[in-house]
């Protein structure tokens, strides 16, 4: 037997009751939002990375082959330092950053903590 169609929207599960609105329409504005977010912070920590290469900030010196592991691990103090008081703070930050973005070694942020 053919099955007779309700006439209304129907969605995968079946039909919707009247009033109701599609599902999709909060959730994939609400991923779209997410997507838009997260690039953009991957386009700040890429420009933010750029800008410290370029004036031979501390990304520089920490690429840098002439320095030692001590000399580098000095240098990630001294910049982890002039945060002053939020040091801390930015500390936790990059740690987490390096815990979610796994390319990033994490022996090198555990020295100066």
């Amino acid at each position: 037997m053919k099955e007779q169609s309700t006439g209304g929207a129907e969605s995968p599960a079946g039909p919707r009751a009247l009033g109701t609105p599609p599902a999709t329409s909060r959730t994939s504005n609400g991923n779209r939002l997410v997507g838009i977010l997260a690039l953009a912070a991957v386009a700040a920590a890429v420009a933010i990375a750029a800008q410290s290469w370029a004036a031979g900030g501390l990304l520089a010196n920490l690429l840098r082959g002439d320095l030692g592991a001590s000399a580098k691990v000095n240098l990630l103090r001294a910049g982890f330092l002039e945060f002053g008081l939020l040091a801390p703070l930015v500390y936790v930050a990059f740690r987490t950053v390096e815990v979610v973005v796994a390319p990033i070694p994490g022996t090198l942020l555990y020295a100066p903590g």
